[in-house]
């Protein structure tokens, strides 16, 4: 492995308007300044950087910072050294945070109650048993669609959402979320893609426009825990304003480079304009190049969408999107043909619909956010540049210059660095001052 030293996070505003105050980046240290925490590949569980041990937390004015060292996988032995600990780490703390509350989910689900089920961390403490949602409220599934999809509003007349994908039941203690291939890698150890959910949710005080979403049968949630994520990985939804009818009729198709790969594990992106009348459509698939272990080895789940363009009204009338399961065998077969050649020979999971009137903007935005982690269709949209703009540069300086600089002045103002370390039983060796901070 090779080792960095560099900044976690701070409690400057960053660019989603969120300021993390002081308090919790101390929590945060003095948590795990002594375990570490595992690095990841783009908040993915299943995709293992290496591993991170956060110890101290530089104070200057106007801004403090939380400061750690960086450990990097760098060959095959690293990686297969870093998984049991990075799994040992989340099985800590999935028990630690929901076995307070087994008993209360004993008491409610009563006879829906089975050893079989897990327990998760999600947002909230939640249950997940194969179908328990279906048995609890069947009222709610009795109106979907031929997709599975539930009607947002039928969802909100017994339901306040909640933000981070969860919605809680305005007459009892539980709480249900959106579908598991919401999240990254579709697994239930990762965390929804809540700017797209959010952004999704938002569009329901329209009245010109129908929502539906795919709800998860399978996971039910105990509301008084929600305790909500919070992810700081940028992504929003840039404006445009492009002429739809002038599209050609055509497959476009977008390559990752190498480094676009390693972050987004997909290896393309389809775009496929087809006229009919007064109507043009759009199909978008992306191609994954490693599997979604969420679901297994041997599954490719491949994000897709659907849209309906008017061109005389010149917006949109209907938005879907799924997500096509392919195996390894298709996927091989996938990655030599193009999407109006590939037919649809693969399971089909529809994630949300939207039918009505839906203007050019808010389309976008949505395109963008669903397929959030996929730089390409930044590169398709015409926004490739204002998305480059959002790498972090790198300046070359010398190891700690930003800790330990060569010129301090009295306008400067105090810095302090608070490290974190392992409690002794013996400190007689120990060096000790008593600093009157009256004085200093």
């Amino acid at each position: 492995m090779f080792s960095r030293l560099g900044v976690l996070s701070s409690d400057a505003l960053n660019r989603d308007g969120y300021v993390i105050a002081f308090e919790t980046l101390e929590q945060m240290i003095a948590k795990n300044a002594l375990i570490g925490l595992p690095q990841l590949i783009d908040h993915d569980f299943h995709r293992p950087l290496g591993w991170i041990m956060p110890y101290g937390i530089l104070i200057e004015p106007k801004i403090s910072k939380t400061v750690g060292k960086f450990y990097f996988c760098d060959t095959d032995e690293d990686r297969e050294n870093i998984h049991p600990k990075i799994q040992s780490h989340w099985q800590r703390h999935n028990y630690e945070a929901c076995k307070p509350y087994v008993d209360d989910f004993k008491r409610l689900l009563q006879s829906e109650f089975s050893d079989k089920g897990r327990f998760y961390e999600k947002g909230a403490v939640a249950y997940h048993l194969d179908d328990i949602v279906t048995k609890l409220y069947p009222k709610l599934f009795s109106n979907t669609d031929k997709s599975g999809l539930i009607y947002l509003q039928d969802i909100l007349d017994d339901f306040d959402y909640a933000g981070s994908g969860i919605f809680k039941d305005k007459k009892s203690e539980l709480c249900i979320f959106c579908h598991q291939f919401f999240n990254r890698s579709l697994s239930l150890f990762n965390n929804f893609n809540t700017y797209f959910i959010d952004e999704f949710i938002r569009l329901n005080s329209r009245t010109d426009i129908t929502l539906r979403i795919a709800i998860d049968p399978n996971l039910i949630g105990l509301s008084k825990t929600m305790k909500g994520f919070l992810e700081l990985d940028y992504w929003w939804g840039p404006k445009f304003d492009d002429d739809i009818s002038n599209l050609p009729d055509q497959v476009t198709r977008y390559e990752c480079n190498d480094e676009q790969k390693m972050f987004s594990n997909v290896t393309g992106t389809e775009f496929w304009w087809k006229s009919d009348g007064n109507e043009k459509s759009l199909e978008i698939e992306e191609i994954r190049e490693r599997p979604s272990f969420g679901v297994g080895a041997d599954a490719y789940g491949c994000r897709y969408i659907h849209s309906i363009y008017d061109k005389q009204k010149e917006e949109f009338m209907h938005f879907d999107g799924a997500v096509r399961m392919y195996t390894e065998e298709q996927i091989l077969e996938r990655w030599d043909v193009n999407i109006n050649k590939a037919g649809k020979n693969t399971d089909y999971t529809k994630l949300f619909r939207i039918d009505g009137k839906l203007g050019l903007d808010d389309w976008k935005k949505l395109c963008i956010l669903y397929y959030k982690g996929n730089p390409l269709l930044f590169e398709y949209f015409g926004a490739k540049e204002e998305y480059d703009k959002l790498k972090n540069s790198t300046i070359e300086q010398t190891p700690g210059a930003d800790f330990l600089p060569n010129k301090i002045t009295s306008e400067d103002g105090i810095r302090i660095f608070v490290s974190y370390f392992q409690k002794s039983g013996d400190y007689h060796s120990f060096e000790r001052k008593a600093i009157n901070p009256d004085i200093i």
